[in-house]
């Protein structure tokens, strides 16, 4: 059994077989006032987030939230191709900044999570058609070919 804990999210899901209901309990020492009503209060807000899930306005809440705050989008990776197992001429490759691109960002950290590497130990270098990136760790590498050329604004 693996916990992911509260939430109630997407990817949890669907990575999941089993859902079971979160239960909270509230301690507190009945002879203190002031743990008494906040444990009151803190029941009359699970109680009333309970309710509001119960009638699915929580989904409307998290609707309006995303449409509010429009620093939320999705990146869409143009089509690309990663190889593992490839020669390069030095030569015909320039380095760039690593985080200059939001599109390389997204490449170079799922590279740090598949490779294990370390971030400073990146180096990250573009043909001159911006169709071929490489990126050189220190033990591991890749190479992207997208299949148009990309503006990387850089």
């Amino acid at each position: 059994m693996f916990d992911m804990a509260y939430g109630n999210l997407e990817y949890k899901r669907r990575w999941s077989n089993y859902i079971y209901s979160f239960k909270h309990h509230i301690i507190f020492d009945k002879k203190n006032l002031k743990q008494l009503i906040i444990s009151h209060f803190e029941a009359l807000i699970i109680h009333t987030k309970n309710i509001l899930k119960k009638y699915d306005i929580d989904k409307y809440i998290e609707k309006f939230k995303n449409k509010a705050n429009k620093e939320t989008k999705y990146i869409e990776l143009p089509n690309h191709i990663i190889e593992t197992e490839f020669d390069f001429d030095i030569i015909f490759f320039s380095e760039i900044n690593i985080l200059k691109n939001e599109i390389l960002e997204i490449l170079v950290c799922n590279f740090l999570y598949s490779s294990k590497e370390n971030i400073k130990n990146i180096k990250l270098m573009k043909n001159e058609n911006n169709k071929e990136i490489l990126i050189l760790g220190e033990t591991a590498k890749c190479k992207i070919i997208f299949d148009k050329y990309l503006d990387l604004n850089i």
